[in-house]
């Protein structure tokens, strides 16, 4: 899983922390470094660097509400993928242009993409206002959730070679990160990438093909059909596709809310606007 973290930063260090990226002082060499919204101003050329950020914060001491000088946020790349990213950096560029996109693309910025430790990391500079104005960058934590969640869909579309799940996490026991360290997937792996690539060829005989190409049977509750079935364990469709919207979108259009369901719901909210009156 890719993480985001986000710093806000009231005192206007970015001499500091534009040097600090560079890694200037351990005499470190980023994986690349990249300009946003800075014209012409060279990836290497930091004195170039600071000097943008100083003219945006003279811009954003008009705004007396402006708290947040600058922004400090860090993308941290699953550890399993450095050797690929190492040889690839376009596709780390890639996600970072992303990220600055849903983030808020107005801003002026420094991305420098670390290597130096067990994972690559993307460490972002931006300014705490709009370029060229006194505007705040500023989104609620609603919106950064939401950021977060729509750049780790991009990524699982866009690079769907990166297997994402080998970093163990809530919904792996250890018994299943010890198959993925041997090269063996886990069965609720194998049930996922069943689903998905047979949702990829449309949903006419969607479970037909599953049963016949994995074994994998679909299973109902109250007459509503919920997840499948593998090896006699079953998996709801809302845990098994978990961060796979489009996904889960088109399970919804194939097995859509059961009308008794919808029905009850209405008759119970009828009942409670008559108890209101």
């Amino acid at each position: 899983m890719i993480i985001i973290k986000s710093m806000g930063r009231k005192d206007a260090g970015y001499r500091q922390l534009v040097r600090y990226v560079h890694q200037e002082k351990e005499k470190q060499t980023p994986l690349f470094v990249y300009t946003h919204n800075m014209g012409n101003t060279k990836s290497d050329d930091i004195q170039s660097q600071i000097e943008r950020f100083k003219k945006q914060h003279q811009l954003q001491q008009k705004n007396r509400h402006q708290k947040v000088q600058m922004y400090h946020e860090i993308i941290s790349f699953p550890k399993h993928l450095k050797p690929q990213l190492q040889k690839s950096p376009e596709q780390v560029l890639d996600v970072v242009q992303r990220y600055l996109n849903l983030r808020g693309s107005d801003g002026i910025g420094v991305v420098s993409v670390h290597q130096d430790r067990e994972n690559i990391h993307a460490h972002v500079v931006l300014s705490g206002t709009k370029k060229g104005t006194s505007q705040s960058m500023r989104i609620t934590k609603k919106e950064f959730a939401e950021v977060k969640e729509q750049l780790r869909e991009y990524v699982r579309e866009r690079f769907p070679q990166w297997d994402m799940t080998f970093e163990k996490s809530r919904s792996m026991t250890d018994g299943e990160v010890q198959m993925r360290k041997r090269g063996q997937k886990p069965d609720k792996e194998r049930v996922r990438e069943a689903v998905l690539a047979h949702l990829e060829n449309g949903k006419e005989g969607f479970e037909k093909r599953l049963e016949k190409d994995h074994e994998v049977k679909t299973y109902q509750r109250n007459g509503r059909t919920y997840g499948v079935t593998y090896k006699g364990r079953k998996y709801r469709f809302k845990t098994l596709l978990k961060g796979h919207n489009v996904a889960l979108e088109q399970i919804q259009t194939i097995y859509p809310p059961s009308k008794k369901k919808n029905k009850s719901r209405e008759i119970s909210r009828s009942r409670s606007i008559d108890r209101e009156r």
